[in-house]
């Protein structure tokens, strides 16, 4: 009957070493747990709502935590200091994260849709995040919130942020590029201060303040995009340190005067108008540094309704394709030798359809267009980013067979391929003609033993690789029901031929999922 953990309830058992909670607990209040030094089992209950201030702060010894969803109440700091935290699962009800600050050990974090802001020392010395996404719910991330993550490499921030906190990013000196979106209005005193490794920003068009220090102590930043066509009210500091009369900066091309009269902006070497560019599907593409356009256009004419290879140097928000086309990424690979005869007789692709998220640059998707209309591709973005061209391989290993598939910016023939399977335009994974070529911004597929060697495929095989989409049978599993499965050959999951398969068991026959 329990249904509250009062303040300080358990402050300093220093002994303490796991906890029990009753179903009907829905507050866990401020310093309940404070300096329980080796406290580390516990399970937070179903129907909990509040976890206050401080609550499990200077627990060293927990490793990791799982929200329930019920939770809707995160206190300040209610985790920091929690050195040996390595993951948690957070509440999907929760509206404001301040609660992780020196978790040094905390290796990854998914931030849910619905949070609004990301508070005052979050995650403050984190030093082991390497990667933090953003969600578009979050307004506000506060002062010295991802501050000192020195393991910070990557981040995305979402296109609903409004403000950037003082110290925000200070010492993430492991950043080396950043966008920031044009939501924000405001980027704080020493946002990015002493991020080393940053050599390129973007700065969205509605930016009105740009406090003190905010870029200082980056001495590799040789590239800033300003898409604000207002000059920002900037501190004359804002990039002292960072050696702007070595960088270029780009802003809009009406705007260039007004920015070279206006310091620290005057201050930049070079000063570029922004420049809008359409990659055109098919024609070759070398690109060896990262670049940041106003209006990047990529246009192309598919030619079918079936599924076509996509290839480009630049990320596409899912919501940008899915009104008019189907995406998936290629999961697996398999081949069958179906008569035992040491040579492969059929090959299947899977792939799994992408229902949300963003596709990364330079890796291989298939693309289906789903209406005539939408075979003229044009995908628009502004402020976009194009990074360098580079060839990228995706290996697909089965248990027998190496498949590697490898994209490319260049036009291939035949004999470049040498035996190296494309997409046709009858949608279908075929060989080359001698007279025939791939074009750039496409990938082939390479077939070998697990040593790299030539592997022994039937003629019939060789000629075509069937795509299996995962999930679109005749059943929601993904499994066919039980057939008539007399004569076939039969393989367990891995590839591997079963003589003698157990009834009920989950098998590949005929390149099908079976019940037996």
């Amino acid at each position: 009957g329990l249904t509250t953990v009062a303040n300080h309830a358990f402050t300093d058992f220093f002994r303490l070493q796991s906890a029990s909670f009753g179903n009907d607990i829905v507050e866990i209040n401020d310093y309940a747990f404070y300096k329980c030094h080796v406290l580390q089992n516990f399970i937070l209950p179903d129907g909990l709502q509040t976890i206050g201030s401080s609550a499990f702060r200077d627990c060293e010894s927990i490793t990791s935590v799982t929200m329930p969803d019920s939770i809707t109440d995160l206190g300040h700091w209610a985790f920091v200091g929690c050195s040996d935290l390595e993951s948690v699962r957070l509440s999907n009800n929760i509206t404001h994260i301040s609660a992780f600050g020196w978790c040094e050990s905390l290796k990854s974090i998914v931030i849910p849709e619905g949070v609004t802001s990301i508070g005052d020392e979050a995650f403050l010395e984190c030093e082991y995040l390497s990667s933090i996404t953003i969600p578009s719910s979050v307004r506000v991330i506060g002062n010295y919130a991802f501050s000192s993550c020195s393991g910070l490499s990557s981040v995305t921030i979402g296109n609903s942020v409004t403000s950037i906190g003082d110290n925000a990013f200070k010492d993430c000196y492991r950043l080396t590029s950043v966008t920031i979106p044009n939501s924000v209005k405001s980027i704080g005193a020493c946002a990015f201060y002493e991020c080393s490794g940053l050599t390129s920003v973007t700065i969205g068009n509605s930016v009105t303040s740009i406090g003190e220090d905010a870029f200082a102590y980056c001495p590799k930043l040789l590239s800033v995009y300003c898409y604000a066509e207002n000059v920002p009210s900037t501190e004359s500091d804002a990039f002292q340190a960072s050696y702007p009369e070595k960088a270029t900066l780009h802003v809009p091309a009406a705007s260039i005067e007004s920015y070279k009269a206006t310091a620290p902006w005057s201050d930049f070497g070079t000063i570029t108008p922004l420049q809008n560019l359409t990659l055109t599907d098919g024609e070759k593409f070398e690109n060896n540094t990262e670049e940041c356009f106003a209006t990047l256009t990529y246009t192309r004419t598919l030619p079918n309704m079936l599924w076509n290879p996509l290839y480009v140097p630049f990320k596409i928000p899912y919501e940008v394709l899915e009104e008019n086309y189907e995406v998936a990424y290629i999961n697996a690979m398999h081949s069958y030798d179906n008569d035992d005869n040491g040579e492969i007789d059929e090959m299947v692709m899977e792939i799994v359809k992408i229902k949300a998220g963003t596709l990364k640059p330079n890796h291989p998707y298939l693309i289906k267009a789903k209406n005539d209309e939408a075979m003229e591709m044009s995908i628009v973005q502004e402020n976009a980013i194009l990074y360098p061209a580079e060839i990228t391989t995706l290996v697909c290993s089965s248990v027998y067979t190496k498949f590697e598939i490898t994209g490319t910016y260049q036009e291939m023939t035949s004999e470049d391929l040498n035996g190296s399977l494309v997409i046709s335009t009858d949608g279908a994974w075929k060989q080359l003609s001698s007279t025939s070529i791939l074009k750039p911004f496409r990938f082939y597929l390479t077939i070998s033993n697990l040593e790299g060697s030539p592997v022994e495929i039937a003629e019939e095989a060789m000629s075509s690789v069937r795509i299996r989409v995962m999930g679109e049978s005749d059943n929601a599993t993904g499994i066919d029901e039980t057939e008539n499965t007399e004569n076939s050959v039969v393989f367990d999951l891995y590839g591997r031929r079963v003589s003698t398969p157990a009834k009920g068991g989950v098998y590949i026959i005929n390149g099908k999922k079976v019940i037996y």
